[in-house]
C-alpha cells in the first residue's frame, strides 16, 4: 500500500491547507498569562510588571510560530525554555521521589526524564492549559504539527517568563518562578516509577529482539519511513532475515516521524506476541524500583 492510499483510508483526511491562523490576543490572552503566573503565587504588583504592554508583546511572541512570523516568533524563547524545562524535570523528580537520590536511582530518573520531559507530556500539559486558541501558525502547521506547536509554545512561555523576571526583577529569580509554575502542573500528574511503565514501545520492541537473539537476532530490526509534502509520516517496522529478506511486522501513521515509529513498534510488539515472543522485564532492573513499587 502506498502512502496516498494509506492516508486516504484515514478518517478526516485533508492534505492542502491555506492561510495563517492568528491566535487570540488582547485582554483574553492577558488573562491566560496571568492565570499561569498565579500558579507560582506571584504578587499582583509583579504580575502587573510582567504583563504590561511590552511584556505582553513578548508573551505574544511566545505563542507565534515561524510559519506565522519569520522574525517575531518563539524560536529564541523556546530554546531558553527547553533548557529550563529539562533542568526542572530532573530536580522535580528527585524532590518528589527522594528515595531515588542514589546511584541506582539515576537510571530511573533518566527514563522518567525521557518520558515526562518529552513531546507527549508537554503537548498534553499545554493542551490542558488551553494554549491552542492562542497559537499563531500557518493553517497547514496547525493541522499537521499540533503536538510540536503546543510543546514549543509551552517551553517558549517558560522561556519568556524567566527572561522577563531576570531582566525586570532580578537575575536568577526567573528559574524559581518557572519551577513553581511547572511544579504546580506536575503535582497533578501521576508519575509511575515501575520499570515496565518507563519504557516506550520502540524500546520494548528492541528489547524483545535482544531477549530473543537466537530466534530474532538483535540486529534484525529495521524502520523505514515514507513521507510526502503536506502529509504525515508512515513508519514501517521490519523483521529481517539472514538471507536478506524481510517481513513487515508493524506500521504506524502520524504527523511526526517519532510518533509514527512508536505506533509501528506497538503493532510490532503485538505481532511478535502472537508468534510467542513476549517482552520480559530485565533481570538487572535497578533494585530501587522494587522498593518503590
Amino acid at each position: 500500500m502506498n502512502i496516498n492510499s494509506y492516508i486516504n483510508n484515514l478518517p478526516n483526511n485533508q492534505v492542502e491547507y491555506f492561510g495563517t491562523y492568528t491566535g487570540v490576543r488582547g485582554e483574553e490572552f492577558r488573562q491566560l498569562i496571568i492565570s499561569l503566573l498565579k500558579r507560582a503565587n506571584i504578587k499582583d504588583k509583579y504580575i502587573d510588571v510582567l504583563t504590561d504592554e511590552s511584556g505582553m508583546e513578548k508573551y505574544a511572541q511566545a505563542f507565534t510560530a515561524a510559519s506565522a512570523d519569520s522574525v517575531n516568533n518563539y524560536e529564541f524563547f523556546e530554546q531558553l525554555g527547553d533548557v529550563t524545562a529539562n533542568k526542572f524535570i530532573v530536580w522535580y523528580i528527585y524532590r518528589r521521589f527522594p528515595e531515588l537520590m542514589n546511584p541506582e536511582g539515576v537510571e530511573i530518573v533518566a527514563r522518567i526524564r525521557i518520558n515526562y520531559g518529552a513531546r507527549q507530556t508537554f503537548f498534553e500539559i499545554a493542551n490542558r492549559l488551553n494554549f491552542w486558541p492562542y497559537i499563531s501558525a500557518s493553517e497547514e502547521e496547525r493541522n499537521t504539527k499540533k503536538k510540536d506547536l503546543l510543546e514549543d509554545s509551552l517551553e517558549s512561555f517558560i522561556g519568556v517568563t524567566e527572561f522577563l523576571i531576570d531582566t525586570r526583577i532580578r537575575v536568577g529569580v526567573g528559574y524559581s518562578i518557572a519551577y513553581d509554575i511547572l511544579g504546580s502542573v506536575f503535582d497533578g500528574i501521576r508519575i509511575s516509577t515501575k520499570w515496565e511503565d518507563l519504557l516506550d514501545e520502540k524500546t520494548r520492541l528492541k528489547e524483545i529482539f535482544d531477549q530473543n537473539k537466537e530466534e530474532l537476532g538483535p540486529k534484525n530490526l529495521e524502520y523505514t519511513e515514507t513521507k510526502e509534502p503536506g502529509q504525515g509520516t508512515i513508519s514501517t517496522v521490519w523483521r529481517k532475515f539472514a538471507n536478506g529478506t524481510r517481513v513487515e511486522i508493524g506500521r504506524g501513521y502520524a504527523a511526526l516521524k517519532a510518533d509514527a515509529q512508536q505506533k509501528a513498534a506497538a503493532q510490532g510488539i503485538e505481532t511478535l506476541r502472537k508468534q510467542g515472543f513476549i517482552w520480559q522485564k530485565k533481570k538487572k532492573v535497578p533494585k530501587i524500583v522494587a522498593q518503590i513499587e
